[in-house]
């Protein structure tokens, strides 16, 4: 029986002129001549090319499985055909492979490009290029020219201009220029779809407006840079992939957006996919593939090119991973995806030698990791947040044990149930329907002093700024951006033996090198000084954010409103801030 039949075409050029010179091989079958698709093809294919191929799987899901190499003989009956081939330029020549049943032209089982050519003692050997290889490329050349404006500043020339593609979360943004908080998140010349969310340091923006398309990219960074962002906010402009902070930002911005639009947005694994390769020129993806895979995996996804090695098939092969998904290409070139999927198997082959380096551990469940997060963040890069069951009094009991009842809660209390020191039923007699005092029922002598009081709770952030600097020993406001850590409350006309009760927390961080202390204060609106009962100094060492609560006592505040402010000194080193609290605990007589 004879053997499948093998046609081999290849496009290698002449050395005198460079002109593409036809060649036709032919090997197998034996039951008929050589004569397909009107043309004689030569003998001499020695067998069947060897193909090897590869499908990663190194405990994690792989993305892609192409062929990598095939190499065909040639050995024709004697020494001419080959000497005559061999005089032409073989190297990116245009190569396809037939193989089939004789009788009519076999259907191509691969296509592509020569990678080199070999003869010696009458034979020929061709190897193929990896079928992939035109798009085992790098992506990015744009690169920012450091001239200002749009190409942004000095120390940005050379650097390659990152492009975003579907939905990415936790982007970082770059200051393309300083002066003006202005920061990119990608190529601007390349608009964004949208940019959906802004954080300083992970606090998110107080509020967020958006600058539109002034008719030039030029124009419209003008625009941004001239524009009024909203206190503890931004202006974005996705329009040229930049946003405006309000002010200088106490640590790194990111935020969440919809990369380049170009034909169109896209946010699919398949779609993104498709985008890539087309963006570096690559070959096209077999009918309807895009569309089938993107409806088999519809879930939002984004990706980030932004270095000059991660060639785009190491990109397909991390997107299509996440998602379970497998490319690879058709023996015409084009590109093809599937789902990873157990069942009846598809086709099957011999193996010629198996060898088996290491077992795999069995897994009950694998996270894919779609929704990247591009930015993973330490604790000390996040604003520091002070939860209510953190501050505490000297004797450890926390302050949200003391804090007021919620509404309703002695709603309904038994007779002899006690609300503090008083029972339900006087508590009930005493007070009328909808509040205030029951008529006859307070016996003005039993007045406290300072029954009657205003005070207020007091809250600053300092987003990780300093007050002063090293060693410099001289009291200053506990402030930021000109608004001082301050509290007021109201006493009485004719009130006596008042004290005022307050709880100052602040927290805050070592900024480097030696440990720092600092001291602190409350200075009254009149120029008296309260010192704290506790702690001579706060000490801040080691990393990450420390938080002191330290109790001040005014032992004769004034009549009518009194104003108190925080204040700080740096003994050695200077700690940088996170927030300040001022609680009035009580006033008593």
């Amino acid at each position: 029986m004879a053997g499948p039949l093998i046609l081999v075409e290849a496009q290698p050029r002449s050395v005198s002129d460079g002109a593409p010179q036809t060649v036709r091989l032919a090997g197998g079958g034996g039951a008929l001549p050589y004569h397909y698709a009107g043309a004689h093809w030569r003998a001499g294919i020695e067998a069947l090319p060897t193909i090897i191929a590869s499908l990663d799987y190194e405990e994690e899901i792989s993305g892609g499985g192409v062929a990598q190499a095939m190499t065909l003989s040639f050995a024709p009956n004697g020494h001419a055909a080959v000497d005559d081939l061999s005089r032409h330029f073989w190297p990116d020549a245009a190569i396809t492979v037939r193989i089939g049943p004789e009788g009519a032209l076999p259907p191509i089982v691969a296509s592509g490009k020569v990678l080199e050519m070999a003869s010696a003692e009458g034979k020929m050997s061709i190897a193929l290029a990896d079928p992939a290889a035109d798009i085992k490329k790098p992506l990015l050349t744009d690169r920012y020219a450091g001239t200002g404006g749009l190409e942004g500043p000095a120390a940005w020339d050379g650097i390659l201009k990152r492009r975003v593609w579907g939905r990415v979360w936790n982007l970082q943004a770059e200051p393309i220029d300083p002066a003006n908080n202005v920061y990119a998140l990608a190529d601007p010349l390349r608009p964004l779809q949208a940019i959906n969310a802004v954080r300083d340091r992970g606090a998110p923006a107080a509020a967020l407006t958006e600058l539109a398309w002034q008719g030039t990219a030029a124009a419209t960074l003008a625009a941004l840079q001239g524009a009024s962002a909203p206190a503890g906010g931004g202006v974005v402009c996705p329009s040229i992939a930049c946003l405006k902070w309000w002010t200088q930002p106490s640590g790194d911005l990111h935020a969440d957006v919809q990369g380049e639009i170009g034909a169109g947005y896209v946010e699919t694994t398949a779609q993104i996919a498709e985008r890539l390769v087309q963006a570096l020129g690559g070959p096209a993806f077999a009918a309807g593939t895009v569309a089938a895979a993107a409806a088999l995996r519809p879930a939002p996804i984004g990706w980030v090119a932004k270095d000059e090695s991660t060639t785009v098939a190491a990109m397909l092969d991390d997107l299509m991973a996440s998602n379970s998904l497998l490319w690879l290409l058709d023996p015409t070139g084009a590109i093809i995806i599937r789902p990873w999927a157990w069942g009846a198997s598809a086709a099957s082959a011999v193996s010629q030698d198996v060898i088996r380096q290491r077992m795999i551990r069995p897994v009950a469940t694998r996270r894919l990791g779609y929704r990247r997060n591009e930015s993973r963040m330490a604790r000390g890069d996040l604003v520091a947040i002070v939860l209510a069951s953190e501050v505490a009094y000297l004797d450890g009991t926390p302050i949200s044990d003391l804090q007021p009842a919620e509404a309703g809660a002695t709603s309904g209390a038994p007779s002899g149930t006690n609300v503090g020191d008083i029972s339900a039923d006087d508590v009930s007699s005493t007070i009328a329907d909808g509040g205030g005092v029951a008529e006859n029922q307070v016996n003005t002598a039993a007045i406290v002093d300072n029954a009657v009081t205003e005070s207020n709770f007091a809250l600053l952030d300092l987003f990780g700024a300093s007050v002063g600097t090293d060693d410099d020993n001289v009291w200053r406001n506990f402030a930021y951006a000109g608004v001082a850590l301050a509290t007021t409350f109201t006493r009485p006309e004719g009130a006596t033996d008042t004290t005022a009760v307050f709880l100052v927390t602040v927290v805050g961080a070592r900024t480097g090198g030696d440990n720092d202390r600092v001291s602190l204060r409350m200075r009254r609106g009149d120029g008296t000084i309260l010192l704290p009962s506790e702690h001579s100094y706060l000490l801040f060492e080691g990393g990450g954010n420390t938080a002191y609560t330290v109790p001040f006592f005014d032992a004769a505040p004034l009549d009518g409103t009194n104003s108190y402010t925080v204040q700080t000194k740096n003994v050695v080193g200077h700690p940088v801030w996170e927030r300040g609290i001022v609680i009035p605990v009580r006033l008593s007589k």
